[in-house]
């Protein structure tokens, strides 16, 4: 199961509209743009989703490794956060898409394409601040874990985090915990 995950960056804040402005039926230019249909969308978030899934869980060593190795993984990370829609980008479009991270407070009305893409996003969304939690964290368990020093020379020379990823991730997350 690998899923190519530079594959997202197609996925541009113009196609993110189309979809939850719902627009149910593309128009010519649309679909000659690359604009996807909810379905199509639905399939790659389940896709992402799902391969990021793989990596939260990989062992502690693994998880470093892939981090440190693969540098297109932080690269993605950065154009996930970069091309998602954030909480206040939503006055611009007529959907209310719950980022609060809790599927129960989806709502039950609308189209079953509509809330099954609301479900997908929450749940892509929920791995990749659980990747950024343990991105933050030099301790897989009490065995493995990196010492201080070591820890803080692998997120700088890494740039593993930077104020662009902090403002995004507080823009994208900030509104699922108020207090």
């Amino acid at each position: 199961m690998h899923y190519e995950i530079t594959e997202f960056s197609g996925m541009d804040n113009n196609l993110i509209d189309s979809v939850f402005s719902n627009i149910m039926t593309l128009s010519e230019g649309q679909k000659e743009a690359g604009v996807l249909g909810e379905e199509e969308l639905i399939h790659h978030f389940c896709k992402m989703t799902k391969t990021l899934e793989h990596i939260y869980d990989m062992e502690f060593v693994k998880f470093w490794a892939y981090m440190i190795k693969f540098p297109l993984f932080i690269d993605f990370l950065d154009d996930y956060l970069l091309q998602i829609r954030k909480y206040n980008d939503f006055e611009k479009i007529t959907i209310d898409l719950d980022q609060s991270l809790n599927e129960s407070r989806l709502s039950s009305s609308g189209d079953e394409l509509t809330i099954k893409l609301k479900r997908e996003v929450n749940r892509n969304l929920k791995v990749v601040f659980k990747i950024f939690f343990r991105l933050s964290n030099s301790m897989g368990s009490e065995t493995d874990y990196f010492t201080v020093d070591f820890f803080k020379t692998v997120i700088y020379s890494n740039a593993l985090f930077d104020i662009a990823k902090l403002l995004d991730i507080a823009a994208i997350y900030g509104s699922s915990n108020t207090k």
